[in-house]
């Protein structure tokens, strides 16, 4: 072999190694997450933390509802509980609090308490739930419990077949995490969030960075309807389903919009309001088992500008608005 392919051969072989070495190591950076629990292939728990914010993301073989509670005193009591689950494409987060050794865990905001879930995603794929969610590691919310940077917190989790979180769980288990300093980062939150939509058009640009979406924008009635989970999210805002009633809420800090499908009346922190003065036919609808919203009164309502090209047929949404 001549001296020249050696010499190649042996810097191929060092890049190589140069390369599975840092394949071993949890890098975070924004979108990356650290392992921290596991319990086999129904419960496994990972972090990433940014600043005074923690997200977590939870994987779990099962297509019923997720949940996690911190800190309990006995039990499930005391615990600050997030139950989660994906139903009809629909993400539903809801943060709790555990009364009882063994339930129940009403929602926050029924206990005097906040929803301080600043935002949260999900899917469900090949007979696996996964769900993110982010919150401060001191919401200042007595129904909250503070997370500690390394200190243990005990966890206890659950999961079932159903989504129905009043269903008795169909596995369970606890254990202990430590959220540590040293994969902490301080990359600064935007300040401002821009989306870009095209009718038609399956791509979207969340601060210029592009985006697959499953369901492109359509024009009904003359007006825009966009996909509300790929809007919701990356406002941070929640969404919930309901699917006796065919009504989706979408909650952003202090605003409430509850809107139902075939509609043309929707309620804005319980006000009935017309989703659109000029023409009752504007409805949500559903499409490709995705729920279908009015961008302009949804995301004005949310406090966003909303911008409109009709040459090239773009949506911009700005949050919060100029």
């Amino acid at each position: 072999m001549k001296e020249g392919t050696k010499f190649k051969l042996i810097i191929l072989l060092l890049v190589f190694i140069f390369v599975l070495a840092l394949s071993g190591q949890a890098v975070n950076s924004q979108g990356q997450f650290t392992k921290v629990f596991e319990s086999g292939e129904d419960f496994k728990l990972y972090y990433y933390l940014a600043g005074d914010v923690v997200s977590f993301k939870i994987e779990s073989k099962t297509l019923g509802f997720v949940a996690i509670g911190f800190d309990p005193s006995s039990y499930m009591k005391d615990a600050d509980m997030v139950i989660a689950y994906v139903k009809d494409g629909i993400v539903s987060v809801i943060d709790a609090y555990s009364t009882g050794n063994f339930g129940p865990h009403p929602e926050d905001t029924t206990l005097g308490g906040k929803n301080n879930i600043l935002s949260f995603k999900g899917s469900e794929s090949q007979g696996v739930t996964s769900i993110e969610f982010s919150r401060n590691l001191d919401t200042k919310d007595k129904y909250d419990k503070v997370i500690t940077i390394d200190k243990e917190i005990k966890i206890i989790w659950a999961i079932s077949s159903s989504d129905n979180f009043d269903t008795k769980h169909s596995k369970r288990g606890s254990g202990v995490i430590t959220l540590k300093s040293s994969d902490s980062t301080t990359q600064p939150t935007p300040s401002k969030t821009i989306l870009k939509l095209i009718i038609g058009s399956k791509k979207m640009l969340v601060n210029d960075k592009e985006v697959l979406i499953d369901v492109a924008p359509i024009i009904t009635e003359g007006r825009t309807l966009l996909p509300i989970r790929w809007v919701s999210e990356p406002l941070g805002a929640q969404v919930a389903w309901d699917g006796t009633e065919r009504k989706v809420t979408v909650t952003l800090k202090e605003t409430k919009i509850e809107l139902w499908i075939g509609k043309s009346i929707a309620k804005v922190n319980g006000v009935n309001t017309q989703i659109d003065a000029q023409n009752s036919k504007v409805v949500p609808v559903i499409v490709d088992s995705r729920t279908m919203l009015p961008v302009r009164f949804v995301s004005e309502n949310l406090g966003c500008d909303v911008g409109w090209d009709d040459k090239t047929k773009t949506v911009t949404i700005t949050y919060p608005k100029q």
